[in-house]
């Protein structure tokens, strides 16, 4: 778990201007007295945190540096998966994708782009791969 905390200034109702941070445990937290927020000042600060899809991209440039992440399912076993970073902002790429991209990429190595599609959801989703230039 990381132990660093995450700081920014807000503007609070008894204070012009006071630093707040997120702990390790993502509670909110006022550097002025710190004491806890409201449920109120806490949920209006609150920002899930989220992995978009591959898929969300407009194009792909497949020469963008892959990252392992862990996560925890609803049963609470961990399970890896990967993610490209693009403008600050996680997509997750499936397994499947880097088959189709590996193919592609064997057909045609000079290949710089890509559009991926996803079809279905669930455990019926199936992804496919299209040349972008």
């Amino acid at each position: 778990m990381n132990n660093e905390n995450v700081y920014e200034e807000v503007e609070w109702e008894e204070n012009p201007v006071i630093t707040r941070y997120k702990d390790a445990h993502d509670f909110v937290k006022r550097e002025d007295d710190n004491k806890m927020t409201s449920l109120k000042e806490t949920a209006q600060a609150y920002e899930p945190k989220t992995t978009m899809n591959i898929a969300d991209l407009e194009k792909v440039d497949i020469s963008l540096e892959v990252e392992d992440r862990t996560g925890t399912d609803a049963e609470g076993k961990e399970f890896a998966y990967k993610v490209l970073v693009v403008e600050g902002k996680e997509y997750r790429t499936p397994n499947t994708v880097l088959e189709e991209i590996k193919k592609i990429v064997s057909l045609k190595p000079d290949v710089k782009f890509v559009k991926v599609i996803k079809q279905g959801a669930g455990l019926s989703t199936r992804y496919s791969v299209e040349v972008r230039e």
